[in-house]
């Protein structure tokens, strides 16, 4: 078989790790100077998620606005200012790459021809996020869910990756832990893909998890073979 021209990364649980410590504290700490209950104020964040992965409620003020409003409360422009403040500063404090990440990246960018995108299911921070976490230098492109108002498991988030790389599905090699079905919707389109095994992942935002991978791993380092040799058994782990 040909080799692959390109690897495609997710990003959350795969790439960057959230401390849920410093998250749900931040959290807390939003809840608490609007004066509402952290519980009740956290569900409603996540209630928004799909709205602003997909495009359709833009920015941390909007989604702080939206969360007051679902609970029944208004707020003004200082408050809004103060809690942006708060959630962007729990964002930066909770989020890391994995040790494994830069060393992989360094390698696959040092292979010829091999070209990498990273597709994510996020809202708007997160390209502010990439960038702070110095991911963007490691990618061609960039393809984020509300930018492209489709979410994996959907075609076009894959496919836009694609069209921007100009390369086939089928040369592609997907990597992701596996959350909201993203593994099955690589596979459907012909891509190989590699399940990359967290077990520190933030359960609050986990949901539809894949059941089905071609290959799965521990440590991103070990993808490396695969790119070597495409001559392998589908369903066979990396040891």
């Amino acid at each position: 078989m040909p080799p692959f021209d390109a690897v495609l990364f997710d990003l959350f649980d795969t790439l960057c790790h959230l401390d849920a410590g410093p998250y749900l504290e931040g959290k807390r700490r939003s809840a608490r100077a609007l004066g509402l209950d952290p519980e009740r104020y956290f569900q409603a964040w996540l209630s928004l998620q799909d709205r602003c992965q997909v495009g359709a409620l833009l920015g941390v003020e909007a989604r702080i606005r939206e969360s007051c409003a679902l609970l029944g409360r208004g707020i003004t422009a200082r408050e809004l200012d103060e809690i942006r403040g708060l959630e962007e500063e729990a964002l930066r404090a909770s989020a890391r790459l994995h040790a494994d990440v830069v060393p992989t990246l360094v390698s696959m960018r040092a292979r010829a021809g091999l070209k990498l995108a990273l597709v994510s299911n996020a809202s708007s921070p997160a390209r502010e996020l990439t960038r702070r976490l110095g991911l963007d230098p490691f990618f061609d492109t960039l393809v984020y869910s509300f930018e492209i108002g489709s979410m994996k498991p959907q075609a076009p988030i894959y496919l836009a990756a694609c069209d921007r790389l100009s390369v086939s599905p089928e040369a592609c090699l997907f990597v992701g832990d596996g959350n909201d079905r993203e593994l099955e919707g690589a596979i459907e389109l012909g891509m190989t893909a590699i399940r990359i095994e967290r077990p520190d992942a933030m359960e609050h935002y986990r949901r539809h998890p894949s059941d089905r991978w071609d290959h799965s791993v521990r440590n991103l380092g070990e993808i490396a073979r695969l790119l070597e040799d495409r001559q392998f058994s589908a369903g066979e782990s990396i040891s």
